[in-house]
């Protein structure tokens, strides 16, 4: 059965498609591109062709998804609609073009459907005009008549099986489809004896339906439309039109507003296109008649009535709008409405502060109100207060003084001092909407609220001696109170941070009340820490309180330490020395601490040494001699041990420290360690020949080592380097303190190269020490290297010569850089290159190919190269060249380049004629000045040489002077301008001459 329901379908779709055959479930079969269709989507009941691959139509065809089947089968594809006559052959979907829908009815059962009949509802867009139906069965029972909406098609019979009945129906466009329009659907229903209920509905509303559809539809701009508005504004205010003050509306839905039309002027006010955003109408922002304003400016498209003018309706202009292709059929009108301004209103005030505090206007405090919703912007002060003082940023306000809104914060009132009062002070004012004051003025009245004012306290500093309580005194705190109270209490409200505030031997805690009766009981006491001191030696806060209320801020009480002397103290110590090497004592060997931090000022030896020897200054020391700490940081103070002596505890002496005023209650003991140490080589200062371009292989002899304790050579290590040659090991560049075992230098790795050509007595020298596997020699020797002269060919340098554009350049013989290490003069010069742009020459004729170039023709100034007129530039040409000493050429030739020097060609100008209307000034523009330049410099300035005759050239509104110099900045700024007299014209009305220049 299920073969029989597809087999019509299948054999439609043979020639297209390999199907696979169907399973009892959905399934997609995805093909390539063929006949135009992508893809087909195979499904238990039916297929799906979609997208055309021209993007005009999409197919789809549906089957029903069977139930059990009867024995009469009968299905219908969804319609296909295509666009069947284009009427006005634009190729779009236009009002008047036919759409063609087709639908197959077909039989794929086993017996006839009967009274089939085909019902179709066409869209609202579309027209169903006459005879338009066509059927290869049936009869058209309605719907083939102009005016008709719907199309029936009955008495069909009989459907045999295999045998399609195909209906055609033309319907035509009737009215502008939107460019959003994706399709053109119908509705159409089949129904039969055995179908009663349809098989196959197309229904716009129902996705799950079917429809026959036209996709991707290209239809044509439908032009937009607006509609007619009325806009208001404030008198005296601008109004800011917004675009969708136009009412733009399109039934295009990708369309949107790109331009307004000016069609029609306004008759009052200025309508004008304000390009700068500074609400002010400049020069040529007036809009004129046809002018085009893109959406993006039309928030800078703005209406001023005239000053003090009013009405509704105020004025109109007329305006079209356009989508991005076309403009609006009409044109529409913009009313602008203007509202009179009616003045604000303010309110009486009281405002309530406390005696002797600010009060602080607010906004709110002056009751403004505006009918017509004007932000409130200032108040005028129509009378001023009397007994306080009206501030505005604590300057005092004067009659009459305008204070802005924005300033009202900086707006204070403040009454005299210790004055209170209800109705304590007023003042008058004026409330302003930015347009108009109010009618009348309205009164601030200041209430003054009484209050107690708070007792005063001092500052203070007390002292006391180092180690020794301070107790404090009622006096101590300096309270005052204009009340006549007395102290009753004082509160610590920030600690002491050194030594120990105590109320009765115990803490003071933060914020801790003291009452005056402990102060006089001199229960209230400051201890320093032991033997610390100074002044402003520590200090806490607090305030005073007159039995009602505190200090309105704290105080601060400073407690002075006097420092009382302590005797400083010093440690036992042990130092090391090496064999044979003298220690000098340091300042922190005597481990010095002093309470007072004093610092230490002298040692008295007050034991001696035993064995080796200690001295000041290279005089033994004596006992009880006193070392100032100077001689002791200058080193002078030095012990030296026998000679080869050591040994841990190899002496002692004993020391007292001094501060300056007292010395240590005992002497401390200063222990010497010796430490044994290898009695280092010796070398020897030593020189060595080569020949020049020759190296040399250093031999072991050569270091001159000797060793007290015979011990073997081991190594050197180079201590400064060579400075001319090279001193390698095994091919490598020696480094600084570089170590080289004996092995390589006995196998001749340890190699000097003097430079190339390089040779003289003395010609170069390394320092070395050396080892004898323990330690190396106390001092460094020094090896020279002496390098006999050998014959050499000269050598030259590659040059740079700088010439000027087209000036000729002629060589020195100093420009071939000759050079000989035996001291041999130029003899002549061969040309191996030659020049590629310019004209290398001698005496006038073009130097040739390995040409020889006498030194003689060189210092007479016969060698010379020519650059080509007019050119310029770095590395502007070379040639290559070898010298001759008489004897030989130069291994390696060398490049002579030559740069060319650019020379400023001067800028030219252009007389030129201007013109400007009568009594009008004109600016000039740096185009007016016809500046060329053949460099590519730009103008800088212009100079005027003669002045004008009749009118007035003036440079930012002064006058100009005979050879003023105008900078191009002020001409691009507009501030070099030509007036003519008053009421004076004609052609050549006024000249003046100029020079212009590059910079």
């Amino acid at each position: 059965m299920l073969s029989q329901y597809l087999s019509g379908i299948t054999a439609l779709l043979w020639g297209l498609f390999r199907i696979p055959p169907p399973k009892e479930r959905p399934l997609n079969v995805s093909v390539w591109k063929r006949l135009n269709l992508e893809t087909v989507k195979h499904r238990y009941g039916g297929f799906r062709f979609a997208k055309s691959a021209f993007g005009v139509l999409l197919l789809t065809l549906f089957g029903l998804s069977p139930a059990v089947q009867a024995a009469a089968d009968l299905t219908a594809t969804t319609m296909v609609a295509v666009l069947q006559n284009d009427a006005d052959s634009d190729t779009l979907f236009s009002p008047g073009d036919t759409i063609r829908y087709i639908v197959t009815i077909d039989n794929t059962g086993d017996a006839a459907d009967t009274s089939v009949v085909f019902t179709l509802t066409p869209d609202t867009d579309t027209t169903l005009p006459g005879s338009t139906v066509t059927t290869t069965q049936g009869t058209v029972t309605s719907g083939n008549t102009v005016g008709d909406t719907t199309v029936s098609v009955s008495s069909m019979g009989s459907v045999a099986v295999g045998t399609p009945v195909t209906i055609k129906i033309d319907v035509t466009i009737n009215s502008p489809l939107s460019s959003c329009t994706t399709s053109v659907t119908t509705q159409g229903t089949v129904t039969s004896t055995e179908h009663s209920g349809g098989i196959l509905t197309d229904d716009i509303n129902n996705a799950a339906v079917d429809d026959a559809t036209v996709t991707s539809l290209t239809v044509p701009n439908n032009a937009p439309t607006a509609s007619d508005n009325t806009v208001s504004t404030p008198e005296n205010a601008q109004k800011v039109f917004a675009a969708a003050d136009f009412n733009f509306s399109d039934i295009d839905c990708s369309d949107s507003l790109s331009k307004i039309q000016i069609t029609q002027l306004e008759t009052v006010g200025d309508l004008y296109l304000d390009a700068n955003d500074n609400e002010v109408l400049n020069a040529g922002e007036d809009v004129t008649l046809s002018q085009e304003i893109d959406a993006v400016d039309i928030l800078r498209l703005k209406f001023i009535p005239v000053t003090d003018d009013d009405a509704s309706p105020y004025t109109t202009f007329k305006f079209k709008v356009k989508d991005a292709t076309d403009y609006s059929a009409s044109e529409y009108t913009m009313t602008i409405n203007v509202v009179p301004n009616q003045a604000p209103t303010g309110t009486d005030k009281t405002v309530t502060t406390l005696e002797d505090t600010a009060y602080t206007f607010v906004e709110a405090d002056f009751g403004y109100s505006d009918a017509d919703t004007d932000p409130f912007t200032s108040i005028e002060i129509t009378q001023l207060e009397t007994v306080g003082a009206l501030q505005l940023s604590g300057a005092d306000v004067t009659l009459t003084q305008v204070i802005l809104v924005a300033d009202i914060p900086n707006l204070t009132f403040t009454p005299a001092t210790n004055g209170n009062g209800t109705g304590y002070d007023t003042f008058q004012f004026t409330v302003n909407d930015g347009n108009v004051d109010s009618s009348s003025a309205y009164t601030m009245t200041m209430d003054v609220t009484a209050v107690n004012d708070a007792p005063t306290a001092a500052d203070n500093t007390v002292t006391t001696n180092e180690d020794t309580t301070y107790t404090f005194a009622e006096a101590d705190f300096g309270f005052s109170d204009v009340d006549a109270d007395t102290l009753v209490s004082v509160e610590i409200t920030t600690l002491e941070t050194v030594g120990a505030l105590q109320l009765s031997g115990a803490d003071v805690t933060l914020n801790q009340v003291i009452t005056v009766a402990d102060i006089t009981a001199s229960n209230l006491t400051f201890a320093p820490v032991a033997d610390a001191n100074g002044t402003g030696y520590d200090n806490f806060q607090f305030t005073v309180n007159d039995g009602t209320v505190d200090s309105a801020s704290a105080n601060t009480m400073t407690i002075d330490v006097t420092a009382v002397n302590d005797a400083p103290t010093a440690a036992d110590n042990t130092v090391t020395t090496n064999e044979d090497t003298a220690y000098s004592f340091a300042e922190a060997d005597f481990g010095f601490s002093d309470v007072d931090a004093d610092t230490l000022v002298s040692v008295e030896i007050t034991t001696l040494e035993t064995v080796g020897a200690l001295q000041l200054s290279g005089a033994d020391v004596t006992v009880n001699q006193v070392i100032a700490v100077a001689d002791i940081t200058a080193s002078n103070l030095t012990f030296t041990p026998a000679a080869n002596a050591s040994g841990t505890g190899y002496d002692t002496f004993q020391f007292t420290v001094n501060d300056g005023t007292a010395d240590s209650a005992s002497p401390n003991t200063m222990t010497i360690d010796v430490t044994a140490v290898n009695d280092a080589p010796t070398a020897a200062d030593n020189t060595v020949t080569t020949n020049e371009d020759t190296a040399l292989a250093f031999a072991e002899a050569d270091f001159g080592f000797s060793d007290a304790e015979s011990d073997p050579f081991t190594s050197v290590e180079i201590t400064t380097l060579e400075t001319v040659g090279a001193l390698q090991l095994s091919g490598a560049d020696v480094t600084l303190n570089q170590v080289i075992t004996v092995a390589n230098i006995a196998a001749s790795n340890l190699t000097f190269t003097p430079a190339a050509d390089g040779f003289g007595t003395g010609y170069d020298t390394f320092q070395f020490t050396v080892n004898d596997g323990t330690v190396d020699s106390s001092s460094a020797y020094t090896m020279t290297i002496n390098v006999t002269a050998q014959q050499d060919a000269p050598t030259a340098a590659d040059n740079t010569v700088t010439t000027n554009e087209d000036t000729t350049y002629t060589f020195a013989e100093a420009d071939f850089g000759f050079s000989d290490v035996d001291g041999d003069t130029l003899v002549s010069v061969e040309i191996t290159t030659l020049e590629i742009v310019g004209a290398l020459q001698l005496s006038g004729a073009d130097v040739t190919l390995n040409q020889v170039i006498a030194v003689a023709d060189i210092t007479a100034s016969n060698l010379t190269f020519a650059p080509v007129a007019n050119d310029s530039g770095t590395g502007y040409d070379n040639f290559q060249f070898t010298v001759n000493d008489g004897t030989v050429d130069s291994a390696s030739a060398n490049t002579m380049t030559i740069d060319v020097t650019p020379v400023n060609d001067l800028p030219t100008a252009a007389d030129n004629t201007v013109t400007t209307n009568e009594d009008t000034a004109y600016p000039f523009v740096e185009a007016d000045f016809g500046f060329s330049d053949g460099d590519g410099d730009t103008l800088v300035s212009v100079e005027i040489t003669t002045l004008e005759t009749v009118g007035t050239l003036q440079l930012s509104g002064a006058d100009v002077t005979l050879n003023q110099v105008i900078a191009v900045a002020d001409i691009t700024a507009s501030n070099l301008t030509f007036t003519p007299a008053a009421n004076a014209s004609g052609a050549a009305h006024d000249t003046f001459q100029f020079t212009v220049n590059d910079g």
